[in-house]
């Protein structure tokens, strides 16, 4: 293909993560082909959402693909007769579905990666141009490398001062400077103990208990703070445990919101500390300072980007083990994910702390 791509297709993702981690190389994409038609294709309302109002994206597609596979088809042959100039899969997209995808679609040139683990099972091949996965290099950087396949060079350091990028709309941001104003606190701390309730995902989970115990402590030693428990409705109960488990329940609130609401909120916390998830990577994008609580995971590829942030992890022999594949989380070394269970809520309160001490201001700490 010779001269500039006159239309981008960026190639499917249900995560929400995933996609901001992608937002960096969006924006790079854009300011190399200012003139091109870049479009974005999820899988998900909450990875649509995610994108929703990024100026770097010319058009959000949506379609449920991994619950409507009948319709998908009909979808997906309509995205085929875009005639799309170049294809990006998104990184991590080890699945078969994602590469079938982008083969069907077959923009002129296809670009992927070449991962460590089950490259074959999941049909890398399908694209035409790859990169070589690297064993710790975070998402973000990931996703850069494909770019260098059309030769677009980056500046390491101005992409981390800029880090992720997500846009909340001034509605948005007005409706949560509301519940802030009346629900708010010094500071606003806010909790994710959830994670994506796909497959094995929840065995990243920090125990809910210590997440309890935490709540209760830091409220303690701050008077004036606000809890803000974040997750989807499906992790309800999880809020609810937290907010009957502390000695004040109405210092707890419980957000439920759809995402472009979540970030709005999330968007006005003091700190934000959660688990291995979307949510910790809408905190970072939202730059708001944030502690990570890690088991599994390998976290120089997943760490909060571009942010204050301080990482929670054990170290252990059998640890990390959680490699992009098709296959499901599973605790090989038979220690029933020890790698998280085993972090204790001092370690995690001392780097909220810690964090807050260095990122917050002091009249807002109110000790």
């Amino acid at each position: 293909m010779n001269g500039t791509p006159g239309k981008f297709i960026i190639l499917p993702t249900i995560g929400i993560g995933d996609l901001l981690m992608f937002t960096p190389g969006l924006r790079v994409l854009r300011e190399r082909f200012p003139e091109s038609e870049i479009h974005v294709f999820t899988m998900s309302r909450a990875s649509r959402d995610a994108i929703l109002n990024n100026p770097d994206a010319d058009r959000v597609l949506y379609h449920p693909l991994m619950d409507d596979w009948r319709g998908g088809v009909l979808f997906v042959l309509g995205l085929r007769r875009e005639g799309y100039d170049v294809s990006i899969q998104v990184f991590p997209g080890n699945k078969k579905e994602y590469n079938i995808v982008s083969r069907v679609i077959a923009a002129r040139r296809r670009l992927g990666h070449r991962y460590l683990s089950h490259n074959l099972r999941a049909l890398g091949f399908l694209n035409q141009e790859r990169v070589d996965q690297e064993s710790e290099l975070h998402g973000v950087f990931e996703n850069l490398k494909l770019l260098g396949l059309l030769g677009i060079d980056y500046d390491r350091g101005e992409i981390e001062k800029q880090g992720l990028h997500y846009y909340p709309t001034d509605a948005e941001r007005a409706w949560a400077d509301g519940i802030i104003a009346r629900e708010g606190g010094a500071p606003n701390i806010g909790f994710h103990p959830g994670s994506s309730s796909r497959r094995t995902n929840r065995f990243r989970r920090w125990p809910l208990r210590n997440f309890t115990r935490l709540a209760q402590s830091l409220l303690s030693r701050y008077p004036e703070a606000r809890l803000f428990v974040f997750g989807g409705p499906e992790e309800d109960y999880l809020k609810l445990v937290i907010r009957e488990g502390v000695s004040e329940p109405r210092k707890v609130n419980i957000v439920s919101e759809g995402l472009r609401e979540t970030a709005a909120l999330v968007e006005r916390m003091d700190i934000f500390c959660g688990n291995d998830s979307a949510l910790l990577h809408l905190s970072a994008a939202l730059k708001v300072p944030t502690v990570g609580i890690y088991g599994p995971s390998f976290v120089d590829r997943v760490y909060p980007f571009g942010v204050p942030h301080r990482i929670i992890r054990l170290d252990r022999d059998c640890s990390p083990c959680y490699e992009y594949t098709p296959l499901p989380l599973f605790c090989l070394a038979g220690r029933d994910y020890a790698c998280i269970r085993n972090i204790k809520m001092e370690i995690v309160r001392d780097a909220v702390d810690d964090l807050m001490e260095q990122n917050v201001p002091k009249n807002r700490l109110n000790r």
